[in-house]
């Protein structure tokens, strides 16, 4: 039987505190199941067939950290309908796919701005936490192995570009 890629939908939350950004990350916490458990990653998860993108990362956000999606940076939606047929285009941050490894996925990457507080335990995942984009340049070069592999990609990137 032919393997397809799982679509994902990852979020790089963001807030401004005290002049410098924040992003949210917890930690994956899929005991048995996944190599990364208790590693560092975004908000994010697969996308349920015929979900739009949008809504499908509004509940990644909710069920993982308990925060309620405001709105996508750069990220203009668009939605064309026609009769019963519906079309959702919106620009991602980046986009990823797994080219090796026993997760075949393929997500698209959003800098997004949420609300409300933080809950402690969410759907596989655990301790959200707020970090300073410098905590983070800090840790992710100190200590590398503390994140997930695509996560830490993710992150590299936004820190490259941000």
């Amino acid at each position: 039987m032919e393997k397809l890629c799982i679509p994902n939908v990852k979020a790089l939350i963001e807030k401004e505190m005290d002049g410098e950004k924040w992003i949210v990350l917890q930690t994956r916490n899929k005991p048995d199941t996944d190599p990364y458990t208790q590693r560092y990653e975004i908000p994010g998860g697969k996308i349920r067939a015929y979900e739009s993108i949008y809504s499908a990362l509004k509940r990644e956000i909710k069920e993982e950290c308990g925060l309620d999606l405001k709105r996508i940076r750069d990220g203009k939606l668009e939605r064309v309908y026609e009769g019963e047929d519906c079309v959702e285009t919106i620009q991602p941050f980046t986009v990823y796919q797994m080219t090796k490894g026993p997760y075949p996925s393929l997500g698209l990457v959003f800098i997004c701005e949420a609300e409300g507080e933080l809950i402690q335990g969410g759907d596989e995942t655990s301790n959200p936490f707020w970090i300073s984009k410098s905590e983070l340049e800090k840790q992710i070069h100190e200590k590398p192995e503390t994140f997930a592999l695509l996560d830490k990609s993710i992150l590299f990137e936004y820190l490259r570009r941000y």
